[in-house]
């Protein structure tokens, strides 16, 4: 089954795209031949997944990566530029990234990270790359 969004040229955007299921989603992305950009923490990581992405494209231009944390407004606000700096815009995202509830991660200042009900980091990520969708602090 095809999509629209999945063509040639197109933007995918990947939360905790470095590894597992956010990283083989954006290969798959990267072999439709969409640019794609990664987000996740950890540079190693990253660079490591670039080098799997760069393959799966075939052309490092298609391929960005950034270190983001996804608890962060302001981080995914800057992930967003930097995307639309890149690329144009971001016509998929896939908010991948997660933690589990015992994670150290978990208890952040944005409001031990938004979990459970209400705004969570999901609509956050996705209130930046669509800024007409809103979500109350």
């Amino acid at each position: 089954m095809s999509h629209p969004a999945l063509v040639p040229g197109a933007v995918a955007v990947v939360t905790g795209g470095a590894a597992g299921i956010g990283l083989a989603s954006a290969a798959r992305f990267a072999r439709l031949g969409m640019k794609v950009c990664i987000a996740d923490l950890g540079a190693a990581k990253l660079a490591e997944a670039a080098t799997v992405l760069t393959e799966a494209a075939g052309d490092a231009a298609a391929v960005m990566t950034m270190e983001t944390d996804v608890s962060d407004r302001a981080a995914l606000a800057a992930l967003e530029a930097a995307v639309t700096a890149r690329f144009g815009g971001t016509d998929v995202l896939m908010n991948n990234a997660g933690i589990t509830p015992a994670s150290s991660r978990a208890a952040t200042s944005s409001g031990r990270w938004r979990t459970g009900s209400g705004c969570s980091r999901s609509t956050s990520g996705a209130s930046c790359t669509a800024p007409r969708c809103s979500c109350p602090a």
